[in-house]
């Protein structure tokens, strides 16, 4: 009788899997080298308010859920005005610090024509 195919080891396979290994390894330490460098992380960690109302939007989303699934309708136009409304605020409040900063903190003519160039 025939013995059964088993998948092969990592010690039986060819070159071309290996190949295959190794840029997965290769694709994974750029995504890491991108996420350190990170433009996404470093704008949350300088806006926090951003982070309560994505929790903040969870909790609604959340909320609504559980209560839908006890039989309670909750209209969606509510939610997503209540969830675009906050949103808007949160950009208003985004602009209007960066404003701020830059008032405090202006930028001296010589040093924008070298960031232009």
């Amino acid at each position: 009788a025939a013995e059964p195919r088993t998948r092969p080891t990592r010690a039986h396979r060819t070159g071309s899997d290996w190949r295959h290994d190794t840029n997965l390894n290769q694709a994974y330490s750029n995504r890491k080298s991108v996420r350190e460098t990170g433009t996404s992380s470093n704008f949350i960690n300088a806006n926090p308010t951003v982070v309560m109302l994505a929790l903040g939007f969870l909790l609604l989303i959340g909320t609504t859920l559980i209560a839908e699934g006890f039989g309670a309708h909750v209209p969606k136009g509510y939610i997503y005005a209540a969830m675009a409304f906050s949103a808007l605020i949160e950009g208003l409040n985004l602009l209007s610090r960066r404003a701020k900063r830059k008032r405090e903190h202006p930028v001296p003519a010589k040093a924008r024509e070298q960031s232009a160039e």
